[in-house]
């Protein structure tokens, strides 16, 4: 609104403006006076009265959102002014980062002045993170106490923690709960960051697991030797084997859902649905061999083939047979020589059966009739002791 300068005249008579002395603005406004005639002076016109000065009006203003989350971008407090509508200068803001800082809005208008302080705190932002275990599992993170559910954590953006779990769970009657991998990938306890912003989910993933227990009857061997542990659904491999003077027969599972494979080949699979307890059956073989002497032939006095059969009179086969050595002696003076390499190879024997091997002698200045004592030793892999047999006033 329209703004006019008060007036007076020295001596006592009344004064008007007569230019000047009036304005809307701030600003400087030279005035002019007329004053009327008064007891002592003389009326006077178009006197100087000096510059009517408009000055700034004061304006208040009020800060709020003074407490801000970081979101990675320029930040700025609110002002208000009063009157509505000013601007203002900030000293201080807008800021970035998480801290504290002072600031001053102050007021840039032609007509009105103000100006207010306060402190802007931008505070780190919080995001959620989420810790997955299947039901019934505990993980821990940081040092608190084991958690034993999925749980939902608020965290500072950005912030560094710590998130692990027990690799065996849950172990009872055969079964446990064994841990597999992280949802990121990382070992088993391991640094994590927050996200900037949003949110973000860790998973521990872990496989049941069931104990396949191993034995094998007398004279048998099992691998593997006490079984283990194995993923539900997964085939574990078992194998067996026996020492001489004994046989597998089969598997058996005497506890346990299998299958098994095949339970009558040494080398198979179970199946790993349940805990499952298996044995490799034996049986002790009775295996006997005996030699006899059932051909000849080739020179007299000279190199001579003879045939030695072997047969085996047990109930098992008599496996990779061989006959081992010949001896042969005289009285006289005749002394042959066996020209054979031992062992030689007769072959598995099947339980009854009978199978035959050749040594070569040279009989090399011996008489067609002279007469011969002669020991030949035989074994099998799966015959113990090895066994000789003697035969006595043979010729060549």
């Amino acid at each position: 609104s329209v703004q006019t300068a008060t007036v007076a005249c020295l001596g006592g008579g009344s004064a008007t403006l007569a230019s000047g002395g009036t304005g809307t603005t701030v600003g400087s406004y030279p005035a002019t006076v007329n004053c009327a005639a008064s007891t002592n002076y003389a009326a006077a016109s178009g006197l100087s009265a000096g510059n009517f000065v408009i000055a700034k009006a004061t304006a208040t203003v009020d800060l709020s959102n003074l407490i801000q989350t970081y979101t990675g971008s320029p930040l700025t407090p609110t002002a208000v002014t009063t009157p509505l509508g000013l601007t203002v200068d900030w000293t201080g803001a807008p800021q970035t980062n998480v801290g504290s800082y002072p600031v001053t809005a102050t007021i840039n208008n032609a007509n009105y002045q103000g100006f207010q302080t306060g402190t802007f705190n931008i505070n780190p932002a919080l995001v959620s993170v989420t810790v997955s275990v299947p039901t019934g599992l505990t993980f821990t993170v940081d040092s608190d106490p084991p958690y034993t559910t999925t749980h939902t954590f608020t965290w500072i953006a950005n912030s560094s923690h710590t998130i692990s779990t027990t690799a065996v769970q849950l172990e009872s009657g055969g079964s446990h709960y064994a841990f597999a991998s992280w949802s990121d990938g990382k070992a088993i306890s391991h640094a994590i960051t927050a996200p900037a912003t949003g949110s973000a989910t860790y998973t521990a993933n872990f496989n049941t697991q069931y104990l396949l227990t191993t034995s094998a009857g007398t004279g048998g061997t099992v691998i593997p030797a006490v079984g283990g542990w194995y993923n539900a659904g997964s085939n574990a491999s078992i194998s067996a084997t026996t020492t001489t003077g004994y046989a597998f027969t089969s598997w058996s599972l005497t506890s346990g859902a299998g299958p098994i494979a095949n339970t009558a080949s040494t080398a198979t699979t179970v199946t790993m649905n349940a805990p499952n307890t298996v044995v490799a059956n034996t049986k002790a073989i009775s295996t006997t061999l005996s030699a006899t002497l059932t051909g000849k032939r080739g020179t007299f006095g000279g190199s001579r083939i003879w045939t030695i059969t072997l047969t085996n009179t047990g109930s098992e086969a008599a496996t990779a047979s061989v006959l081992d050595q010949l001896t042969i002696s005289s009285s006289g003076s005749c002394k042959p020589v066996v020209t054979s390499s031992f062992p030689v190879a007769v072959g598995s024997i099947p339980f009854g059966g009978s199978l035959s091997g050749e040594v070569t002698i040279n009989f090399a200045g011996c008489a067609k009739l002279q007469k011969f004592n002669a020991s030949v030793g035989y074994s099998a892999t799966n015959v113990t002791p090895a066994g000789v047999s003697s035969f006595t006033g043979v010729t060549q």
